[in-house]
């Protein structure tokens, strides 16, 4: 599957959370992006594709010029480019949540509200910081 093909289909997130409490093998919190039910297929072929792909993924939360709305790349070595999801809403309250667990932690599971754990992809870095334009 080409990178763009999954940064269009990822791009259909509705919302983010994090979610402290999911039950995963090697960490016990996740960033759950959100979708709409009819994108089900679609979502567990793009995340099983990322998984497929490479083993070392990351992931990094960029400020946007528009408070509460970030872009988000996944990074890995076998793409040429990140995977950009842009222009996400991503509340205060999870955001804080986040960075709290990541100042603790820098590893996170990357899931989705419909799909199950074991398509979910475990990041190797997670970084929130302001990005360049």
């Amino acid at each position: 599957m080409d990178r763009l093909v999954i940064e269009s289909i990822l791009a259909e997130a509705d919302h983010i959370q994090f979610d402290g409490a999911q039950p995963q093998a090697d960490s016990s919190c996740a960033l759950i992006l959100g979708f709409k039910a009819a994108h089900t297929d679609q979502v567990i072929l793009a995340f099983q594709e990322l998984k497929k792909i490479s083993e070392e993924i990351s992931l990094l939360v960029c400020h946007t010029q528009v408070q509460g709305i970030y872009d988000l790349e996944i990074q890995t070595a076998a793409l040429d480019e990140p995977v950009r999801i842009l222009n996400k809403s991503i509340p205060a309250e999870a955001l804080a949540e986040l960075k709290e667990y990541l100042s603790h932690s820098n590893t996170l599971v990357l899931g989705s509200n419909v799909s199950q754990a074991d398509t979910w992809i475990t990041l190797r870095n997670v970084e929130i910081k302001v990005c360049e334009p």
